[in-house]
């Protein structure tokens, strides 16, 4: 039980003590890095550079940035209580496969985008019985 609650206490400590003042660095949640429209729904990704932040609180966190996309319908709505969640391949091949948890009318998780090079994302979310897929490639310094 002690171990479950480090578990899940960790994470939402990091949340606190790094992206939320990463996020005061970049506006109030992060840097736009694509926009894409979906069957009638707008993604908008953000990123949040974390390296810094937990470097300077000596985490141990693989993690180097915290991804979020925003969906809204096509009223401009936020969609919430879907589940969302991100397939990353980095330059040299491997993949990361996250889950997202529902945050700021968005959805977000921590993600390695080292090293530096192109990467393609991939964003699954699930909203009643409304699937959204998409894909796009970025280059991260």
């Amino acid at each position: 039980m002690k171990q479950l609650m480090h578990f899940m206490i960790t994470p939402m400590i990091l949340i606190c003590l790094v992206i939320a003042p990463a996020a005061a660095q970049h506006g109030s949640d992060g840097e736009t890095i694509h926009q894409a429209a979906v069957d009638n729904h707008e993604l908008t990704y953000k990123l949040i550079d974390m390296r810094e932040a937990l470097k300077e609180h000596g985490s141990d966190s693989k993690a180097t940035h915290h991804l979020m996309v925003f969906i809204r319908d096509q009223n401009g709505d936020a969609v919430t209580g879907a589940k969302a969640g991100f397939l990353i391949q980095g330059p040299d091949g491997k993949q990361q496969k996250v889950m997202a948890m529902a945050m700021a009318e968005g959805y977000g998780a921590d993600v390695s985008l080292d090293p530096p090079g192109a990467y393609t994302i991939r964003t699954k979310a699930v909203a009643g019985d409304k699937s959204l897929i998409h894909s796009f490639d970025h280059v991260f310094q």
